[in-house]
């Protein structure tokens, strides 16, 4: 089912956020990275990403963390994905744009992360441009968060860049 909904090529895992080791990654890895399943790890997806992406990974995930666990109820972390893009070198050479999505599937009683599926979207045939920001989406009618600020000056606002045509302020209203 989940092979309708995604916009190209897929792979998934399941993290295990105590310890940030991977605890499954689905074959299709290799198919878009080039490493096999065994091979799949942070340190060697660290090693693969694009140079200016790296350091925003990492505000990225501060950024997810902020909204997580300092502006949400812990009982609402369950109905939000997080969702943001990097980029990364495949097996071949070439870099491919993945598209970042997870969401936590157990938490402990004190309401903290522990296990979190995240899917790698490979949509490079988009053309998408190196983004730096991060969107939260809400599930069972939570409100979503669309494209905010991960730099630590502004982080979780909204972004201020957006310009929306008139026709397209028309629809949304």
């Amino acid at each position: 089912v989940s092979s309708i909904f995604t916009p190209g090529n897929y792979y998934f895992f399941i993290l295990n956020f105590f310890d940030i080791q991977v605890e499954y990654i689905h074959p299709a890895v290799e198919g878009i990275l080039g490493c096999k399943p065994e091979e799949f790890s942070f340190a060697a997806i660290f090693e693969k990403m694009h140079p200016e992406d790296a350091e925003q990974i990492k505000r990225k995930e501060s950024a997810a963390l902020e909204f997580f666990y300092k502006r949400i109820p812990p009982e609402k972390i369950p109905f939000y994905k997080s969702s943001y893009t990097f980029r990364i070198k495949d097996g071949f050479g070439g870099w491919k744009s993945i598209l970042h999505q997870s969401i936590a599937l157990q938490m402990t009683e004190e309401g903290r992360i522990h296990h979190v599926l995240s899917v790698h979207t490979d949509i490079s045939f988009l053309h998408p441009l190196p983004d730096d920001r991060i969107s939260f989406i809400g599930i069972h009618g939570e409100p979503s968060y669309y494209a905010l600020s991960t730099h630590p000056e502004t982080i979780l606002e909204p972004a201020q860049d957006l310009h929306i045509s008139d026709r397209e302020r028309d629809i949304v209203q």
